[in-house]
């Protein structure tokens, strides 16, 4: 549900992109609403609309949400998906470095079965390699540790694990901390057919795009006729980028997103590209 490329056509190399698609409630349907059967959102969504709310873990690095929240397609009935984050715990990110010695008894060595959980879910990885059994092999992962984990780490302070008869040595290094999160998603069904979800998208998403400068509307023309390529930014452009980005998009990030305008008493999808320089200089 991120943000969507933007199409490249008339320019090699386009930083500034406006494409402007007149829809009607149907097509700015299928373009807002992400059909979620059949694809890894599903499990989030069925779940937040069967129960009202859902509530789970982050990704695998414990920051981002499974789901991005947004509008989606579910079973026939359209969906508002919206997600609250709550910092369930602060998590501590090792580095760990594992090299295979070889075959020979350490002193101190501990085997891989008595490790504590943490320790041995970090170290799956790197053994699951098909070189790992290599002597000489040199391999590393990155491993969050919870709260209750770092403290029982035995890796942590470096140690000497025997995984099926071979001695690897392990060195960690801390990297950062980390606020693991939890996501609690709720679905508000907004629409039962295509052309329903339509006007509520429009009427949720849509703005005038007025009062242009000369600049400015001679940009959105060629946007309407097939669309405005550009190699950089001009004054018209950015001044387009600040307009937009003063309103609720469908999809938006620093290098650009998908919004709904009405221009001259027609409704558009509007797609528009630039770089997050534009952003920053105020965009």
């Amino acid at each position: 549900m991120g943000a969507s490329a933007v199409a490249v056509a008339g320019c090699a190399d386009p930083r500034a992109v406006l494409i402007l698609n007149e829809v009607n409630d149907t097509q700015l349907a299928d373009r807002v609403a992400e059909e979620v059967e059949g694809t890894d959102d599903e499990e989030v969504v069925r779940r937040a609309v069967e129960n009202r709310s859902y509530t789970t873990e982050g990704d695998e690095s414990g920051l981002e949400p499974p789901v991005e929240a947004g509008s989606v397609l579910y079973e026939g009935a359209y969906y508002d998906l919206s997600v609250e984050a709550r910092t369930v715990s602060e998590d501590r990110l090792y580095v760990l470095r594992v090299e295979n010695v070889g075959s020979s008894s350490v002193d101190g060595e501990m085997a891989y079965d008595e490790l504590p959980e943490a320790d041995r879910r970090a170290l799956m990885e790197v053994f699951g390699d098909e070189n790992a059994t290599d002597e000489g092999f040199e391999g590393g992962t990155e491993f969050p540790y919870g709260e209750g984990e770092y403290g029982a780490s035995v890796l942590i302070d470096g140690a000497t694990v025997v995984h099926e008869g071979l001695r690897y040595e392990v060195d960690a290094e801390r990297r950062r901390g980390i606020e693991r999160q939890e996501f609690t998603y709720t679905a508000d069904e907004v629409a039962e057919d295509a052309e329903g979800f339509g006007a509520w998208a429009r009427d949720e998403y849509s703005f005038t795009l007025d009062g242009l400068s000369d600049e400015e509307r001679a940009i959105v023309d060629d946007a309407l006729d097939g669309g405005y390529y550009e190699g950089s930014a001009s004054e018209g452009f950015e001044s387009l980028v600040r307009r937009f980005r003063e309103h609720e998009a469908v999809t938006k990030d620093e290098w650009g997103g998908e919004w709904v305008v009405e221009y001259e008493g027609t409704t558009y999808r509007a797609e528009m590209s630039y770089t997050p320089n534009v952003v920053e200089d105020g965009g």
